[in-house]
């Protein structure tokens, strides 16, 4: 990673991070990533690679984006194991932390 501008396939977009960190790690809540059908703006392509069932009737699904992992809580409508989709992670929702684990007061951009 280039300091202060990670790189990421999970963005449709390049992204900036506010801070001085050499590395920096996203992390994100499941719920908030949204599993699409057809290409949307800053949507990145993603393979549905694994899928569990939680409760409510809301399903697990773990994607390939170009070599990252993400998961992300759908309805058993949204998409399943083997699936080719199109996944969005709002930028405000994004945690950053250092190789420590510690959370970074930074913000995306």
């Amino acid at each position: 990673m280039n300091k202060g501008k990670p790189r990421t396939p999970l963005f449709g977009a390049p992204i900036q991070a506010d801070t001085a960190e050499q590395e920096v790690w996203a992390g994100m809540c499941p719920r908030r990533v949204q599993v699409l059908r057809q290409p949307q703006k800053d949507a990145v392509k993603a393979q549905a690679t694994h899928h569990a069932i939680v409760i409510d009737g809301q399903h697990l699904l773990t994607f390939d984006c170009n070599g990252q992992q993400l998961k992300a809580k759908t309805l058993p409508s949204d998409a399943s194991a083997g699936q080719e989709v199109w996944v969005q992670v709002p930028p405000e929702s994004v945690t950053l932390s250092n190789n420590d684990g510690q959370r970074l007061e930074a913000s995306l951009a």
